[in-house]
């Protein structure tokens, strides 16, 4: 009789045990759900309420990967990590090995994508010896597929193709005899491939694997990886001159990429859309995707410092022993003291730059002025100056005579706003010139000290700086409004360009224009 209540026990106890993991898998199911319908915050709360119903630690540990796996997509470092250490540390008090090593691989992908590389192969390397004790040899082979495209993505971040391409196939041979999710596997491996051909522009081969990767998903619900197959073509088409074809298989990725969380896959995206447009010469085009390029990686950028300011320090020192307690104290004093007089130095350094920078503007101020002066004493003159006529026997490249027309020709040219167009080249200017590119190369090198690349960006130049400094309301403007206003293809460019003929950034030259009592 106690034998038979005993076994009445252990079976309603089984009964009640499966019935809680039966709804468990169900609102499981149901969060993945949410995810491809969009909805991130319900998919959260289905999460946290798995937590919150789930007592057995290995369905906590699956709830907690299934948030940190959400705020991944969504670009949220921080949460990400720490819900995976957290489950970490849940999933450790068990003897489940599986999920120890998915957790661990979860890890090292996180910290490559956050470039921190040390971190990276040091849970690359656990999941792969912990996937040496899974008793099955299928799900062992698996994860250590896994961690061999994860080793290959880190070699792409080196640009150590040739390598990443042997990763690869490594986890081909290995997750050959992996029935679940094959075709998952196999799909990413072949994009894998695609990717590092494509960085070794063996473009033929790298479109193979691309649509080897398509065949292998085209059965199942899109995804980020066919997101990235299609942007991966898209590419191939784009580098190989075929824009229509590349603008096709992009607007496929592109309506992937708007109905989905995940912000890498934007902005690669976004980055292939950029490329493409500036291809066609479609600006306003390329105007738009650099905005959702730029906010996609302040976005990505704002996580990444939010993740190394709380969850850096944490996840390093994680395992190191402690420090005996005068030893730190030691360190901190000096520590304390070398920042002082780091700050000392740099506040010195910063006086001596924040004199030279002013001197530099007020120089260019100057200069500007002397310019606006002189132009005016050759109008009141009536004159179209030149500096001297050219004898001929300075150069036998041309005739005295072609070259003075040239100069003046010049002249001419920078009196109009055709270099602000974006498309200007050195055989348009010789088009406008009425001449050939060999003469007039020779002309702007010998005549304005330069190439026509440089030529080009100092006339840009010079007329940002004259419309900054006569006209208050440019000051307002943002500086990629003032990159574009004088040509620009984009705001670093602008930047890079500004600061290298100026010594001084935009944003400085206009706070000094700000602080002037009146116009200068």
């Amino acid at each position: 009789m106690k034998r038979n209540f005993a076994l009445l026990l252990f079976f309603l106890c089984m009964y009640v045990h499966s019935q809680r993991r039966e709804e468990f898998d169900k609102l499981y199911v149901k969060t993945y759900l949410e995810t491809s319908q969009k909805d991130f915050n319900k998919a959260i709360k289905i999460a946290d309420s798995l937590y919150q119903f789930s007592s057995d630690p290995i369905l906590k540990g699956r709830s907690l990967m299934l948030s940190a796996t959400l705020y991944q997509q969504k670009g949220k470092f921080t949460k990400a990590v720490d819900y995976a250490l957290s489950a970490e540390k849940v999933i450790d008090k068990t003897d489940n090995i599986t999920w120890k090593t998915r957790i661990y691989g979860f890890l090292a992908s996180q910290y490559r994508m956050l470039k921190l590389y040390d971190l990276s192969k040091k849970y690359a390397d656990e999941a792969i010896e912990s996937s040496k004790k899974i008793t099955d040899t299928l799900a062992s082979r698996q994860m250590v597929g896994l961690m061999m495209q994860e080793k290959a993505y880190f070699e792409i971040d080196r640009k150590n193709y040739k390598a990443s391409i042997r990763y690869v196939k490594s986890s081909e041979n290995l997750l050959k005899a992996v029935n679940k999710n094959h075709d998952f596997f196999t799909a990413n491996n072949e994009q894998l491939l695609g990717l590092n051909y494509f960085h070794l522009q063996q473009y033929p081969l790298s479109l193979k694997h691309y649509e080897a990767a398509l065949s292998q998903v085209k059965d199942q619900p899109e995804t980020f990886l066919t997101g990235l197959i299609y942007n991966g073509i898209s590419n191939v088409y784009l580098n190989t001159g075929r824009l229509k074809e590349a603008e096709y298989e992009l607007n496929k990725a592109r309506k992937i990429a708007d109905e989905t969380q995940f912000l890498q896959l934007k902005k690669e995206i976004y980055d292939t859309a950029e490329r493409l447009y500036l291809a066609k010469k479609e600006i306003n085009k390329v105007g738009e995707f650099k905005k959702k390029q730029d906010s996609v990686k302040a976005q990505l950028d704002i996580e990444t410092g939010s993740f190394y300011n709380s969850s850096l320090k944490a996840a390093e020192t994680k395992n190191t022993s402690a420090k005996r307690s005068g030893i730190i104290k030691n360190i901190l004093i000096i520590s304390v003291l070398a920042l002082l007089l780091g700050f000392f130095i740099y506040f010195l350094y910063y006086q001596r730059a924040e004199k030279m920078t002013y001197r530099r503007f007020k120089a260019i101020i100057a200069e500007l002025n002397r310019r606006a002066h002189d132009r005016e004493k050759q109008e009141h003159k009536g004159e179209n100056h030149l500096s001297g006529m050219i004898n001929e026997d300075q150069t036998s490249l041309m005739t005295s005579l072609t070259e003075n027309k040239l100069v003046k020709d010049l002249e001419k040219f920078e009196q109009t706003d055709i270099y602000l167009k974006n498309d200007i080249s050195l055989s348009v200017l010789a088009s406008y010139c009425k001449t050939n590119t060999k003469y007039l190369s020779y002309v702007i090198k010998h005549h304005k000290g330069m190439d026509f690349n440089n030529y080009i960006n100092s006339l840009r130049i010079n007329y940002i700086i004259e419309k900054l400094t006569h006209d208050p309301e440019y000051r307002k403007y943002k500086i990629a409004t003032l990159a574009e206003e004088c040509g620009f293809s984009s705001q670093n460019k602008f930047a890079t360009v500004f600061k290298k003929i100026t010594t001084i950034s935009p944003s400085v030259f206009i706070k000094y224009l700000q602080d002037q009592p009146q116009n200068t």
